[in-house]
């Protein structure tokens, strides 16, 4: 990022149950903690995998769960 951009919270109620859209995979059941909107208009999602570990994408990658987790999260 450039050293005058700006980065805001993104309008995600947080924290969010997502799939992961990974290239060539199954959807991967992560929960969204963290959302940016940056001054280009990219959103960029911090999440943690059910199985574990960390993960950082863009949200045009993820399939947002509002209303909660779906059987894929059991």
């Amino acid at each position: 990022m450039k050293g005058n951009s700006r980065v805001l919270a993104a309008d995600i109620p947080l924290p969010c149950c997502a799939l992961l859209n990974e290239e060539g995979a199954t959807l991967l059941p992560v929960i969204i903690l963290q959302a940016e909107r940056c001054d280009d208009g990219l959103v960029l999602v911090g999440y943690r995998p059910i199985a574990g570990g960390n993960g950082i994408c863009t949200l045009n990658e993820l399939e947002l769960l509002i209303a909660g987790p779906n059987e894929s999260f059991r």
